[in-house]
């Protein structure tokens, strides 16, 4: 299987997050789970750089099916800011799927 690379898709991640985070009121409950999943996206892209997997993974698969949906859940919530608890639920299941990847390639 090819070799594929999710940097620019966390990078994609990394603007939607920032974009839902500065729309979140600070007094947000979730606020604080926005910003800790930015920053930890961020850190995952930061790191995948140059890094790539197989596209067969199955946490590839996963990550490659959800990232669309967590940004467009994100839109969604930027939009509507109720749907943010939501939206943090999708986008964290994308990230974790994401450390997992990084992971694993930076440790070959």
């Amino acid at each position: 299987m090819p070799k594929v690379t999710i940097d620019n898709d966390l990078l994609s991640l990394v603007a939607k997050l920032s974009a839902l985070r500065i729309a979140t009121p600070k007094n947000n409950p979730n606020y604080k789970n926005i910003t800790e999943l930015y920053i930890k996206a961020s850190d995952d892209q930061t790191k995948a750089i140059d890094k790539a997997i197989d596209a067969a993974d199955k946490d590839y698969q996963e990550f490659a099916a959800g990232i669309k949906e967590a940004i467009k859940a994100i839109n969604d919530a930027i939009k509507d800011i109720e749907k943010i608890a939501e939206t943090i639920k999708i986008a964290a299941k994308v990230v974790d799927l994401a450390g997992k990847i990084v992971n694993a390639v930076a440790a070959v």
